[in-house]
């Protein structure tokens, strides 16, 4: 019932997700009398909240975070906390959040998801997050520390995957819940509207290569970009391996 009601809300308006219409909705997708689950008992009426709860934590929370307010957002996982250009501190930023508030003069940035401080604060910031595990000079690209491991890519996922341009970027969409961390964890953004994760045209060599990295995703490029560099490489080098058994006969 958890994957039903995970493409009810995928495919619903927001502002309309209630208990009430996601029951409905169950109803006409299982095939029930109307009135089966809304005036279901109250111990079904809590299994479906809590099955409702569940799918809306583990889809909207990245959406909903930048727009909640701070008092409001639940802890996060204990992520890495990078220190970056000017100075930018990335990372499970939530679990520093008051110690980062209390030195003042910092900034949260949407578009950078971390906060930002004077070049002149960086011992300050320092000496508030002794904690974090990398460091690097300003670079001007405002990208994530150079030491961060790639991220691993997922197990038996099974994820079904769409990778094409959009604008100047490039949208992946598809079964994206099945592989979020992945995606988070390689540098995407999600967009909403476009019910996509979001990356610069120059990450999709390692986009792809992450998600293909679990066997179990199927993992389409297309759309009408070009191939990558690589890609075009490895096309050479197969049809030049070709060219070379044909020769040898």
């Amino acid at each position: 019932m958890k994957a039903e009601i995970a493409r009810i809300i995928a495919s619903s308006d927001t502002s309309a997700i209630n208990n009430i219409y996601v029951r409905e909705q169950l109803e006409k997708v299982l095939g029930l009398e109307e009135g089966t689950l809304v005036n279901a008992p109250k111990e079904k009426k809590q299994e479906i909240s809590r099955l409702i709860d569940e799918v809306l934590d583990e889809n909207e929370r990245d959406e909903a975070e930048d727009q909640a307010p701070l008092s409001a957002r639940k802890p996060q996982p204990k992520d890495p906390i990078f220190l970056g250009s000017c100075v930018l501190v990335t990372g499970d930023t939530q679990r520093v959040r008051d110690k980062l508030t209390s030195i003042g003069g910092g900034e949260w940035l949407d578009s950078l998801r971390g906060w930002v401080f004077p070049e002149e604060m960086r011992d300050a910031v320092r000496a508030a997050v002794p904690e974090a595990v990398a460091e690097t000079a300003a670079t001007g690209g405002g990208g994530a520390s150079s030491n961060e491991a790639a991220p691993k890519p997922s197990v038996g996922a099974g994820a079904v995957l769409t990778i094409g341009p959009h604008k100047r970027a490039i949208l992946v969409t598809g079964d994206t819940l099945k592989v979020k961390e992945q995606l988070k964890r390689l540098g995407g953004s999600w967009n909403r509207a476009l019910k996509g994760w979001i990356f610069k045209p120059a990450d999709q060599d390692k986009v792809v290569d992450c998600l293909r990295g679990d066997p179990t995703n199927t993992v389409n490029v297309g759309g009408g970009g070009q191939p990558s560099k690589k890609r075009k490489a490895e096309k050479a080098q197969a049809t030049c391996s070709a060219s070379d058994d044909d020769d040898s006969e």
